[in-house]
């Protein structure tokens, strides 16, 4: 209802960059995380076929209706990704990395991109950010050996 809702608003032309899309088209959290829950169930479903358009398309809606929220962009990315849209999958793990600084996912998958895209200079300098910038995060430690092992494959 909340989606019907809001195609009928007659000031769609004129939308607001100072607001997020969910507010203005008035969709609540609750139909936010509804759609959250699909797109992580399709994903599921899709890479359990190598199969992630519907996934891809629905976390690329929710990057669309709200830019605040990490989960919709690291996953958008990890669609990107699988369907080997490293520099698409690049951009959606940059925006997840700004709202989830000491995150390091979205780091490590980077550097998974630019090796597929044999840029070795730029997965190194990742590397490096990742090891510098995250250093005090806890979750840096369960990446540590594989940074290392990458490290000396580039």
């Amino acid at each position: 209802r909340e989606l019907e809702d809001a195609s009928k608003k007659s000031y769609l032309n004129k939308l607001s960059t100072e607001v997020e899309l969910q507010e203005q088209l008035g969709i609540s959290n609750e139909t936010y995380n509804a759609f959250y829950r699909i797109a992580l169930k399709a994903m599921e479903e899709g890479l359990a076929v190598n199969e992630v358009e519907k996934p891809l398309s629905i976390f690329l809606y929710l990057t669309h209706l709200n830019r605040r929220f990490f989960e919709p962009h690291l996953f958008l990315g990890y669609c990107y990704q699988t369907n080997k849209e490293y520099e698409k999958a690049l951009e959606a793990f940059y925006d997840a990395s700004t709202l989830n600084t000491h995150h390091p996912e979205p780091f490590f998958r980077s550097v998974e991109c630019y090796c597929a895209l044999d840029q070795k200079e730029r997965a190194k300098e990742v590397l490096e950010i990742m090891e510098k910038e995250l250093a005090d995060s806890d979750a840096i430690s369960s990446y540590t050996s594989t940074i290392a092992q990458l490290k000396r494959s580039l």
